[in-house]
């Protein structure tokens, strides 16, 4: 049977360490460079160069890029990772605001290990 654990933290309780991990993980087992890019998603997403951007190489954040863009000073944020046996497995960064006197709540980033993806984990963890 799979140990499945949940941990969450609060903003302003997410610190340096978890946002290390938490960017090697995006860094590791999320997008790739596409040379589509800046045509398929937007003018802000840059086209892949074989220079700075391989096309197919992993795409990269930084600890410092995740709590600039993902964790927003005048929104209550929390982040949450799972480990399965005690493996870092995933992530989620959530944020909540008011807008124009109606609540908002946005999923920042859902990362999970490709060696998890598609597994249930006791029915918890899809």
């Amino acid at each position: 049977m799979l140990s499945v654990l949940y941990e969450k933290y609060l903003h302003p309780k997410i610190t340096d360490n978890l946002l290390a991990e938490a960017a090697y993980l995006f860094s590791s087992h999320y997008a790739k460079w596409n040379g589509r890019a800046s045509t398929a998603v937007g003018p802000f997403a840059k086209a892949a160069d074989q220079i700075s951007h391989p096309l197919g190489a992993h795409v990269k954040v930084s600890k410092t890029s995740l709590r600039k863009h993902y964790i927003p000073d005048d929104a209550s944020c929390t982040y949450i990772r799972v480990k399965v046996d005690d493996f870092y497995a995933g992530h989620v960064f959530a944020c909540r605001w008011d807008h124009n006197d109606a609540p908002v709540c946005w999923i920042t980033q859902l990362v999970i290990h490709r060696e998890y993806r598609e597994r249930a984990c006791d029915g918890t963890f899809e």
